[in-house]
């Protein structure tokens, strides 16, 4: 089909058209909806009307893919990284004329279109493509190094506005500097599934605050180490995404008493469902509870299974809960094993809940609303068949400078 012109394929009548245009590639049907108005029309009428799945990214120059079998795509820093080819990923992409690029890979089957505004060139083809075929956006990956903020903006404005790529999968910026991590988190309205941003500036690092408007995020993560310098208990009281994971940040334990008193009275963080945030030093029960009225279980006594992916759960074994004034209980893990933790794990779990239940009693200054629950309590002691299964060590586990909760 590449050797016929897209003009000549418009004179043919219209079932043998029809019959032409439902045998071409996706390249060729770009490359043919483009050539006018009347083009267009057809290319939309004819193809099969399959979903397809797409990924963006702005690395060297803008890109996008589309699959019609679901598969693995690159996100994030690991976007080098190979993942399958398949036979039909099609690849796409716009460059101006003073750059070089080359366009027959074997890994995949491309189509390079040279432009003057090549970020214009290539959105313009993304649209035709949700147009023609049933597209699923999974990432928009964009590496600002490659780009500027003038860009970003363009960028962002054309994700507000174009409602058929809602909602997006996965967002991921890799930014120069704190003012486009502003632009973004000011800006940016397109509801997303996971936003994932990265700086390579951290000269000027001050707090961030997330304003009312970005609230169309379901996930928030950052691994990068620098994050803890603009993640404060400021930031995270005004963030309202399902799920926070932050590897590295510098909140204390009076920045967690903080939070979950605001949570508790209904202030901040409404749509928590489960938060992960790394510390830089094991918490102090007593730091984090001071003030709040919560109930610690013991490690025996109390179970909670729950999913972590769809092929893994995971049973929480005591934990602390605390109460929204809406009635919602959340779980902080903390005094508390899981169930692939090693014995040694589960009897330092144990044994730092008897020391905290020992503390308690003969200080309970500022923790009198504390209620320990013991083995003699509802819930009963974990079974001796039970314990014996649990014997064998396990690779999942919580780091000990890590704060998670869980909102049932």
């Amino acid at each position: 089909m590449s050797s016929i012109h897209p003009f000549s394929l418009l004179r043919l009548p219209f079932i043998p058209l029809e019959l032409v245009v439902r045998m071409l590639n996706p390249h060729e049907v770009l490359n043919f909806a483009m050539v006018s108005q009347k083009s267009k029309k057809i290319a939309k009428i004819f193809p099969n009307k399959k979903p397809c799945y797409m990924s963006i990214w702005f690395d060297t120059f803008p890109e996008f893919d589309i699959s019609f079998t679901k598969h693995k795509y690159r996100t994030g820093r690991n976007y080098n990284q190979k993942y399958i080819r398949r036979s039909d990923l099609w690849r796409f992409g716009s460059t101006s004329e003073s750059e070089e690029v080359l366009y027959k890979r074997p890994e995949w089957q491309y189509l390079g279109i040279k432009s003057d505004n090549p970020i214009a060139m290539c959105l313009g083809m993304i649209e035709y493509i949700q147009e023609i075929y049933n597209s699923n956006l999974h990432s928009f990956i964009f590496f600002e190094k490659r780009f500027n903020s003038n860009d970003l903006k363009v960028i962002i404005t054309w994700m507000n506005t174009n409602d058929s790529l809602h909602p997006i999968s996965t967002f991921y910026v890799e930014l120069k500097n704190r003012y486009s991590l502003d632009l973004v988190v000011n800006s940016l309205q397109a509801s997303i599934d996971c936003f994932r941003p990265f700086l390579d500036d951290t000269s000027s690092m001050n707090s961030l605050k997330f304003p009312q408007t970005f609230k169309n995020t379901k996930y928030f993560t950052d691994h990068a180490p620098d994050c803890q310098k603009w993640f404060t208990v400021d930031t995270l009281l005004t963030m309202s995404p399902e799920r926070i994971y932050v590897e590295f940040s510098h909140l204390t334990d009076q920045d967690i008493n903080k939070f979950l008193e605001n949570w508790m009275t209904g202030k901040s963080n409404f749509n928590m469902k489960w938060y992960e945030l790394g510390i830089e030093k094991k918490m102090d029960w007593r730091q984090v509870l001071r003030g709040l009225k919560a109930t610690i279980w013991h490690p025996e006594t109390r179970k909670i299974s729950y999913e972590i992916n769809e092929n893994d759960t995971v049973t929480l074994h005591g934990g602390v809960d605390i109460e929204r004034i809406d009635g919602k209980i959340a779980t902080i893990e903390i005094l508390c094993y899981h169930n692939h933790s090693s014995r040694r794990i589960r009897d330092y779990s144990i044994e730092e809940y008897e020391e905290a239940f020992r503390s308690w009693n003969e200080d309970k200054r500022d923790l009198e609303s504390l209620e320990f629950r013991r083995g003699n309590d509802k819930g009963g002691e974990i079974a001796e068949n039970e314990e014996e299964e649990e014997e064998e060590i396990g690779g999942y586990g919580y780091s000990l400078y890590r704060f998670s909760i869980r909102v049932w």
